[in-house]
C-alpha cells in the first residue's frame, strides 16, 4: 500500500513539475509576442477599427466553431475504433461544449470534459479515454507530417525536432502505466478499420486546412494578402498548433503558437505582419470556443 501511494505521489509530482515547466514557457512565449505586437502597434491598430476587422473577425470565429464540429466528427469516428457507438449530434454537441475548457491551466480539460460527457451517453471512460488518446495521435502526427519541411529548413530545425520529440517521450513515460492499462482493457476493432482510418486522417487534416483559410482570411482582408503559398500558410498553422499542443501545462496553447509566427516574423522569412495575424487568429479562436460553448448549450436543451 505504502509502495501505490509512493508511486502515485511521484507521478503527481511529475506531472506537477511538467506542467510547471508548460507554464514557464507559455509565460516567456507571451512576453516575446507582447514585445513583437507592441513593436508593430502603429502599425497594425487602424486596421482593427476597420470594418474589415469585425467581418474578417466574425467569418474566421464562424470557421472555429466549424473545426470544433469536425475535431467531434474525428472523435466519433476513433470511438468507433473502440466499438462504441455515438451519433454524429452528439459527439460534435460534446466536442462544442468541451472546447472552451482548454483556456484552463493544463491543456487537458477539454479532453477531460469530453470523456466525462461520454459517460451521459453511456460510453464507458476507458473507451472515451482511447479515442481521445488516439484523437491526440492522429492530430500530432498530421500536424508533423504537414510541417515537418518547415521545421527542418529552420537554423536550429533538427534541434527543435529533436526537442519536441524528447518532450512528447517525456510525456508520455509519465502516463506510461495508464497508458498500458487503458490499452489492455479496451481491444479495439477491426471491422471498418481501413474506412475509420481514412476517415481520421480526413477529418485531422480538415482541422488545419480551416485554420489556413482562417489565415487567408485575415491575411487578404486586412493586410492585402502576403507572398504566401496556399502549402506555406498551412505549413505554419500545423507547425504553430503542434507546438502549442506539445507544451504541456499551456492554456489552449496560448502564447506558443503565436511565438511561433513571431520567429518567422522576426526572421525576415515571411513578414512582420504574421504576429498581428496570429493575435487577431487568437482572439477569433477565443470568440469561435465562446460560440461553440452557446450553440452546444442550445443544441443540448433540445435534445432533452
Amino acid at each position: 500500500m505504502a509502495a501505490v501511494e509512493e508511486s502515485s505521489a511521484g507521478g503527481n509530482w511529475k506531472g506537477a513539475a511538467l506542467r510547471a515547466v508548460g507554464v514557464a514557457l507559455t509565460l516567456l512565449a507571451c512576453f516575446f509576442v507582447w514585445k513583437a505586437v507592441r513593436g508593430q502597434a502603429d502599425e497594425v491598430l487602424p486596421y482593427l477599427s476597420s470594418r474589415e476587422f469585425l467581418v474578417a473577425g466574425i467569418s474566421c470565429s464562424l470557421l472555429w466553431v466549424l473545426l470544433n464540429a469536425v475535431l467531434g466528427l474525428l472523435w466519433r469516428e476513433l470511438l468507433g475504433l473502440t466499438g462504441s457507438e455515438v451519433g454524429r449530434l452528439d459527439s460534435v454537441r460534446i466536442s462544442l461544449l468541451t472546447q472552451v475548457a482548454k483556456y484552463l491551466p493544463g491543456n487537458v480539460f477539454h479532453f477531460a470534459g469530453r470523456i466525462v460527457l461520454a459517460g451521459s451517453l453511456g460510453i464507458s471512460k476507458k473507451r472515451a479515454g482511447v479515442a481521445t488518446l488516439l484523437e491526440a495521435v492522429f492530430l500530432v502526427g498530421v500536424a508533423s507530417l504537414i510541417s515537418l519541411r518547415l521545421i527542418a529548413t529552420l537554423p536550429y530545425g533538427p534541434w527543435v525536432m529533436g526537442a519536441g520529440l524528447v518532450l512528447f517521450l517525456v510525456a508520455v513515460s509519465f502516463a506510461k502505466k495508464k497508458l498500458e492499462r487503458l490499452w489492455r482493457e479496451v481491444k479495439l476493432e477491426r471491422s471498418g478499420l481501413v474506412r475509420i482510418l481514412a476517415l481520421a486522417v480526413v477529418f485531422s487534416l480538415l482541422v488545419f486546412v480551416i485554420q489556413a483559410t482562417m489565415f487567408f482570411w485575415i491575411e487578404s482582408t486586412l493586410f492585402g494578402g502576403l507572398d504566401l503559398s496556399p502549402w506555406q500558410r498551412l505549413e505554419l498553422v500545423s507547425a504553430s498548433w503542434g507546438a502549442g499542443f506539445l507544451v504541456v501545462g499551456s492554456p489552449g496553447g496560448l502564447g506558443v503558437r503565436e511565438y511561433v509566427f513571431s520567429y518567422f516574423a522576426d526572421s525576415g522569412e515571411v513578414g512582420p505582419r504574421l504576429v498581428a495575424i496570429a493575435a487577431i487568429t487568437r482572439l477569433c479562436s477565443i470568440a469561435g470556443d465562446l460560440l461553440s460553448l452557446l450553440l452546444g448549450v442550445i443544441l443540448r436543451k433540445r435534445q432533452k
